[in-house]
């Protein structure tokens, strides 16, 4: 082999040595990269998540919506769906009314593929006798839980009409629950009651926002008003989720019946609210259809 030839295959190594060593350094920068506040913990494979949020079921509920709601969150595929509360009537202290309501409901989850993770609203846990039947059909009423780095919070509001009657037990374990998961890469928490409405969105101080602002809280969904609205306050994304069943009227831009789909991208929360009726099946109109009927596509989408 001529020199010139040596001399230029050694140019080749060098050049292939320093893009892999480009292309390395470049991969470490990435991955220390900083998303706002927040270093980015995960690789762009575990994003987007996206997962759907239900509205309350019950307060005057309309028998056929929540079912529909449900089947057609089925179709999108969620990672997972989450729920403000308010999944039975309750307010009896008959048990087998309450047994059967439970059992109804349970039902109504059936078409799900994918976990649903609930929190009581008030007609679920309207006093303390609720709490054991929802233990035993539902689970406990305060937990957490991790998906792909993200912090979920779920707090039981539906006795309280006021944040301050928490009970200091709940405050305390919120506190140490956040406290513990303060490094998490986005944290939501959920609750039915919209307390923020009446206190920050008013100027009003409000004891779980400013927990929720000293442990970087990112977004909180609540429900219970059955209808929708939202704000941004010192950073955090609230969204009050209307109704997905119970009784409700048209609000001045045509909402009414609906649920929320959220698609986070590793950087930012992007929520949309959709309308019952919006998700409609692949076979809504098939090929044989538009050569026959219309009937037969609405017969299909039933």
């Amino acid at each position: 082999m001529g020199r010139a030839r040596r001399n230029s295959m050694r140019a080749l190594g060098i050049m292939v040595a320093v893009f892999l060593t480009a292309t390395l350094l470049a991969a470490f920068a990435v991955a220390g990269e900083k998303c706002g506040p927040k270093p980015c913990k995960h690789s762009l494979k575990v994003f987007p998540m996206r997962f759907a949020v239900i509205g309350d079921r019950t307060g005057g509920h309309v028998p056929g919506i929540y079912g529909r709601i449900v089947k057609e969150i089925e179709r999108l595929k969620p990672d997972f769906v989450l729920s403000v509360g308010d999944m039975i009537e309750g307010y009896t202290e008959d048990e087998s009314i309450i047994r059967e309501q439970y059992e109804g409901y349970k039902k109504l989850l059936e078409p799900l593929s994918m976990p649903i993770y609930l929190v009581p609203g008030n007609h679920d846990i309207w006093a303390d006798s609720a709490v054991d039947l929802y233990r035993e059909y539902i689970g406990e009423p305060d937990y957490s839980f991790d998906v792909r780095g993200v912090h979920f919070v779920m707090l039981d509001t539906g006795r309280y009409e006021k944040p301050e009657e928490l009970r200091d037990d709940q405050i305390e374990w919120l506190k140490k629950d956040l406290k513990e998961h303060k490094d998490a890469y986005y944290t939501i928490v959920i609750l039915h009651k919209p307390y923020w409405i009446e206190t920050i969105a008013r100027g009003k101080p409000d004891i779980l926002h400013d927990i929720f602002v000293a442990n970087g809280v990112d977004a909180v969904f609540t429900g219970h008003y059955h209808e929708y609205f939202a704000g941004e306050f010192d950073g955090i994304k609230y969204t009050s989720v209307g109704s997905s069943g119970g009784g409700t009227e048209e609000d001045p831009t045509g909402l009414m019946y609906h649920f929320v789909w959220a698609t986070f991208d590793g950087q930012e929360l992007s929520l949309a609210p959709v309308i019952t009726g919006g998700v409609l099946p692949w076979s809504q109109m098939t090929a044989e259809c538009t050569y026959t009927s219309m009937t037969c596509a609405r017969r299909l989408s039933t």
